[in-house]
């Protein structure tokens, strides 16, 4: 009976495992891209999810302490490209891991769907940013000590 009873839970594991790989693939679950591969190699986690969608990105104010990381994750059906804004007639601040714009708070590539983007906010201070690919859409990140 013990002996029955294992291989009735074994073929369950099996029989759910199965049918969740398959819903899992039928349902376009997101492949990682070398773009996300090469992201996560140098990812140290992030405290924060902007989420970027069709409408924007929420949440479009957050605050955060300094030295904390955000995750920028595309989850609309277009590119992304976050971007420093100036706010207050500041701009965040240029950094030497990111010299392909005037600030460190740039993607410096497209985002596709289901990419993502960290960043690691090292300066205090209210820090605008949008999509280089539509500007109108703006998000507001306040970094405190």
């Amino acid at each position: 009976m013990e002996i029955a009873i294992a291989l009735f839970l074994i073929a369950s594991v099996f029989v759910f495992v199965r049918m969740y790989t398959v819903s899992t693939q039928q349902n376009g679950a997101p492949t990682v891209t070398e773009n996300m591969k090469a992201v996560l190699a140098t990812s140290k986690g992030f405290q924060h999810l902007v989420s970027y969608a069709d409408n924007g990105f929420e949440p479009g104010t957050l605050t955060i302490q300094r030295g904390e990381t955000v995750r920028f994750a595309n989850n609309s059906s277009a590119e992304l490209r976050v971007q420093a804004l100036p706010w207050d007639g500041k701009i965040y601040p240029r950094g030497a891991e990111n010299p392909c714009h005037q600030s460190a708070l740039d993607s410096c590539t497209m985002l596709q769907p289901m990419e993502f983007w960290e960043f690691t906010f090292d300066a205090t201070g209210v820090w605008a940013y949008s999509n280089n690919g539509n500007a109108q859409l703006r998000g507001v990140i306040t970094v405190k000590e």
